[in-house]
């Protein structure tokens, strides 16, 4: 029996569909606002706990600086950060998720084709990721602070940072793009001879 044909639709190269766009951008909304919102407000509780802001959250930090921000923390401030390094096991992928198939989605509106243009919603995610096993290596290492460790952490939260708000911006001039189509489109069909 020879195998059924795959519709190119359902291809990695293929479009997604609206639908499954409209999903990912309302669990990607939960997620902010799990993580964002003043409830239950995971960052804004480190932030009180502790003092300043969580490293997460920074354009950039350094080992000198997440040492200082994990002693003013305290027990509770550290306990605080680890319910939000919870929620973070979900945050990165979501984000990236949504923001890969929205620009994918939004790049075909346009005519186009291929999945490179999500390329940094995806890196943006695995950077994120990777700065989450460094925080998390710092708390459960408390008070032991690996230097090297450290600063890695805070160079991969400056590149993080870098490229998701390039991830964020793409969609964004896609959608400047697709409506600025659709305006013209509309323009030329009020101009029938």
């Amino acid at each position: 029996m020879r195998p059924r044909p795959v519709h190119p639709r359902h291809r990695l190269g293929g479009t997604p569909k609206g639908r499954l766009v409209v999903v990912s951008l309302l669990a990607y909304a939960v997620a902010a606002l799990v993580m964002f919102a003043p409830w239950p407000g995971l960052v804004a509780a480190v932030e009180q706990a502790c003092g300043a802001p969580a490293l997460d959250v920074r354009g950039s930090w350094t080992a000198s600086e997440a040492q200082a921000l994990l002693t003013a923390c305290g027990t509770a401030g550290r306990a605080a950060y680890l319910r939000l390094q919870w929620a973070d096991t979900v945050y990165p992928g979501v984000t990236a998720l949504a923001l890969a198939l929205a620009t994918r989605w939004l790049w075909a509106r346009l005519g186009r084709r291929g999945w490179l243009i999500a390329a940094p919603a995806l890196v943006a995610g695995v950077l994120d990721y990777a700065e989450n096993a460094v925080v998390w290596s710092l708390l459960l290492r408390w008070p032991d602070m690996p230097q090297p460790l450290a600063e890695i952490g805070g160079t991969v939260t400056t590149a993080k940072r870098v490229v998701a708000t390039l991830a964020f911006v793409i969609p964004l001039g896609l959608v400047t793009g697709v409506i600025g189509q659709r305006l013209r489109a509309g323009s030329h069909q009020g101009k029938s001879p």
